[in-house]
């Protein structure tokens, strides 16, 4: 039963590779092997045996498995990565935005109060000036409103495409894991 790549023949190798997950999925844990083997003490070495051959084929079948899926385990996290750099990418664009906005929205502030207070002394002639303050402090509070409510839509967006990502990554390495406390 090869668990990896051997130089026989590929119907052989699969053969083996098939009848080596039948054993898997059939094979007791420790705990039902224990109780079900009535050893003696004169077939401790029998038990050891057993006990060796079953790590053995436990190891085979991580192997087989590890050889199987680990092509697609390392896309699944570049992917994972890809996924985080570009959410990293568009919260700073976004952060970047609100922070235009935010100061956008101070200067339309500052520009309305000094055409309140000049009105005056101008006549109300600063009364333009003061409508500019209005009209670019909405602007900038909008446009950080915007930005803020875009991230949060962005990062629910992203987060529920990395839960989705990481369900899947669970279920293709499931069987390795099973076997890796399988072998301990």
């Amino acid at each position: 039963m090869a668990a990896y790549q051997t130089e026989e023949n590929p119907a052989q190798a699969e053969q083996e590779n098939n009848e080596l997950m039948e054993w898997w999925n059939s094979v007791k844990g420790w705990t039902e092997w224990n109780e079900s083997s009535d050893f003696q003490e004169e077939g401790e070495q029998m038990a050891m045996e057993q006990a060796a051959d079953r790590v053995y084929m436990a190891a085979r079948v991580f192997v087989y498995l590890f050889n199987q899926r680990g092509a697609s385990l390392q896309q699944r996290i570049l992917e994972l990565l890809s996924v985080a750099d570009a959410a990293d990418e568009f919260h700073k664009k976004t952060v970047s935005a609100a922070v235009g906005g935010g100061v956008a929205s101070v200067a339309g502030s500052v520009t309305t109060i000094t055409g309140l207070i000049l009105a005056p002394f101008t006549f109300g002639a600063s009364i333009i000036v003061t409508a500019v303050g209005i009209s670019v402090a909405t602007a900038g509070s909008i446009t950080s409103a915007t930005a803020n409510i875009t991230d949060t839509v962005h990062s629910n967006m992203d987060r529920k495409k990395v839960e989705k990502m990481i369900q899947g990554y669970q279920e293709e390495i499931q069987d390795i894991r099973k076997c890796m406390e399988f072998v301990q």
